[in-house]
């Protein structure tokens, strides 16, 4: 495992609380009535939100990598015990958050749902919504490591790759001028078809990289300056497509792609605060489960006892961020020193 890869999953998780922060800003301001913001405010807010198209590819890239590190013998299989400890890992913090998220809605927002629409909410992940896309790969793990040992790795991610171009063109009809036939949809699965649309490459391109690292290091070196053009130039895109200067809407899925080919590349000691951001990755998934919760409640404190708060949203954000991303921290780290310790991977994984 590369020695930097802890302290990534802390920055992807720091760019979900913001871009969560920013979002549920903008949504409260909404909600109040308050539309207008000026440019300058809106430009800093759109600049800091769209970093956040990299969160979930950098989680699950991670994720896919660490899941590698399981693997055994050669060629590489997982025990499906290894799986079954994970998915318990994921499953009981992912349900209970979620329960409670829904009785958040109904108590502060009074947002009822039936029985039926529950369970659909749990089966897309909302709001979480790459958890089950997590769980769906972790189960299929073994399939996809008999795959790229029976076509190869490359011919594999080439594969994956090509199916979610298809979901995108399926699934975003709008962001593109072709005309698919109606019978494409079908070639769309249930449940997971817009997370894989958006996001279906990395956890297998995670997995395969840790499996086949020493071959392909060499290959991102030489593709670092071509790919930081395209990370960086895709970026600009997405906010110019943002203020309506310019329409790519595909864009947000390719420069994500090519920041999460640089990540390998970065040496440990060039990531400023380092142990920090390691630090705060111990506790990514809790976090991520968490967070919109506490910045939710915050809201409807702010709502009710100063609402026109709500209009300065360049410095209500930062609050918001600072509140959801610290208060589930100081709580996990109370219930790990506690006798509640015992819950505490059935809680926060």
């Amino acid at each position: 495992m590369k020695r930097h890869f802890p302290a990534l999953r802390g920055f992807a998780i720091i760019l979900v609380v913001v871009n969560h922060a920013i979002h549920m800003a903008n949504i409260a301001r909404q909600e109040a009535g308050m539309t207008g913001i000026d440019p300058l405010s809106q430009m800093i807010l759109m600049i800091l939100s769209a970093l956040g198209f990299m969160a979930v590819p950098i989680f699950l890239f991670l994720s896919g990598s660490f899941f590698a590190y399981a693997a055994q013998g050669n060629p590489p299989s997982l025990p499906l015990k290894i799986i079954r400890k994970n998915l318990t890992v994921v499953v009981w913090p992912y349900v209970i958050w979620s329960l409670g998220f829904y009785l958040l809605l109904f108590i502060g927002h009074r947002q009822v749902f039936s029985l039926f629409e529950y369970v659909k909410h749990l089966l897309v992940g909302y709001p979480f919504n790459f958890v089950p896309l997590i769980i769906f790969f972790m189960v299929v793990s073994p399939l996809l490591l008999w795959f790229s040992n029976k076509v190869g790795w490359l011919a594999a991610l080439g594969l994956i790759a090509s199916y979610q171009v298809l979901l995108i063109l399926i699934v975003f009809p709008n962001s593109h001028g072709l005309t698919l036939p109606g019978w494409s949809r079908w070639l769309a699965p249930p449940v997971l078809a817009q997370t894989l649309a958006d996001w279906g490459i990395y956890f297998p391109l995670g997995m395969l990289y840790a499996l086949n690292m020493k071959k392909t290091t060499p290959w991102l070196e030489r593709l670092r300056w071509p790919l930081l053009v395209i990370a960086i130039g895709g970026y600009i895109a997405t906010l110019l497509h943002g203020v309506d200067i310019w329409n790519a809407p595909l864009v947000r899925h390719i420069f994500p792609f090519a920041a999460v080919l640089l990540l390998p590349l970065i040496p440990r000691y060039a990531i400023y605060q380092a142990r920090w951001f390691e630090y705060v990755g111990k506790y990514a998934y809790g976090l991520y489960l968490t967070h919109l919760i506490v910045i939710d409640v915050l809201l409807l404190f702010i709502t009710e006892v100063w609402p026109a708060a709500l209009q300065y949203t360049l410095i209500l954000a930062p609050i918001l961020f600072g509140f959801g991303l610290y208060i589930p921290l100081l709580a996990m780290m109370f219930i790990a020193k506690t006798p509640a310790r015992k819950s505490y991977q059935c809680l926060f994984g």
